[in-house]
């Protein structure tokens, strides 16, 4: 129960914290899904929703939840912000909803719709990282951020999912005669950034006018009831200052450091001795789970060839010498080394010398790394 008021304490202090043009619809998942609040700005509501929920369901219909969030996050109300997001806090384990992992990664990559996962877990050891390596792969895919409990209290972890929803660029297109017949359509865009070009398509579905749908009222039998680790699923909407920002890959707001030219003919030797101490954990290619452990004096480099300081041999589409982990002003940078296949941080291709944080994943070729800092 102590966990539970933790997790509802911080939601509600995160709820009472939003902007007035914000809004935010509350949704739970149990033995069903159920949105126990539509979108609104009136906070009192929200949090007096929050107030009402007590645990009782036996099992956790995540990847429901999830489905029915983007689906949600997709409605056209004119009242309602154009920036979408899906927050969700979770141990990743679904029970019951009838999808699978690869059904959601679908409904992700169809909606490009953001999904920022707190990994809150109570599971066995066995089971938990299983879980929240599957969570964490979710919002991955769909261009969110992941973040585990750990040393932060929820609270700070909440808040820092505001601030990453904030720092996204979203781009409108509007096409009146682009049909809405649930088929896929390519959509090729080219961006410059301080003379840099990033070009990438991605496949896009019209979407249709959706009507905002009956919230359930306080009186139902359900109302009380919410699933011990399934917790609460949360989409919110955001409105920033100027313009509002959503995608599933984005090129971040201003890039941490423009690129220099960089001599990438020698890999210097592994930094010896004092540094800052760091650790790649393999989330995603073969060996996972398998961790480099570091000391990032100068810079670390990542590739195929055999003189890198972390070597993927086994990954074709990773480069002799892929990229570089930089340590600068005590920030720790990652820069592309002109790869084949590019360097993507948390979904999204890193443009010049990107800056890194803690639990970050870093992906290149097929094979994706968590970084932790300080080691640990």
């Amino acid at each position: 129960m102590r966990q539970f008021d933790e997790m509802r304490g911080a939601i509600q202090k995160w709820l009472a914290g939003l902007a007035p043009s914000d809004r935010a619809a509350i949704c739970t998942f149990g033995e069903d899904y159920h949105l126990l609040v539509d979108f609104t700005s009136d906070k009192p509501a929200l949090l007096a929703s929050l107030a009402n929920l007590a645990l009782k369901d036996a099992h956790t219909r995540l990847y429901l939840a999830i489905e029915r969030a983007i689906e949600l996050a997709h409605r056209t109300d004119p009242d309602l912000p154009a920036r979408r997001a899906v927050v969700v806090l979770s141990d990743g384990k679904d029970e019951g909803s009838a999808l699978t992992p690869e059904d959601v990664v679908r409904q992700i990559r169809s909606s490009h719709l953001p999904i920022y996962a707190i990994g809150y877990s109570n599971l066995r050891r066995a089971e938990r990282q299983q879980y929240l390596d599957v969570l964490h792969r979710l919002s991955n895919l769909s261009g969110g951020v992941y973040r585990e409990a750990a040393a932060e209290s929820l609270s700070e972890l909440y808040a820092s999912m505001t601030e990453a929803i904030r720092r996204v660029f979203r781009v409108k297109f509007t096409c009146q005669a682009c049909p809405s017949d649930g088929r896929s359509y390519p959509l090729r865009m080219a961006v410059s950034v301080a003379g840099k070009g990033l070009e990438d398509t991605l496949d896009v579905v019209p979407q249709k006018s959706l009507a905002a749908p009956e919230p359930v009222k306080p009186n139902s039998s359900w109302w009380h009831r919410i699933s011990w680790w399934g917790y609460l699923l949360i989409a919110l909407a955001l409105i920033g200052a100027a313009v509002a920002r959503l995608r599933r890959r984005e090129i971040p707001v201003v890039p941490t450091e423009l690129p220099n030219p960089v001599d990438t003919t020698d890999v210097p030797e592994a930094p010896p001795g004092k540094g800052l101490p760091l650790k790649l954990v393999l989330i995603a290619g073969k060996e996972i789970g398998r961790t480099h452990k570091l000391q990032l004096r100068d810079r670390v480099v990542i590739g195929r060839s055999a003189d890198c300081h972390v070597v993927v041999a086994d990954d074709p589409k990773v480069s002799s010498r892929h990229c570089e982990l930089i340590l600068s002003e005590g920030r720790v940078l990652v820069y592309d080394l002109g790869s084949t296949n590019k360097t993507s941080v948390n979904g999204v291709p890193v443009l010049g010398r990107h800056r890194l944080e803690d639990q970050d994943c870093i992906l290149v070729g097929e094979t994706e790394f968590r970084l932790r800092m300080g080691g640990e």
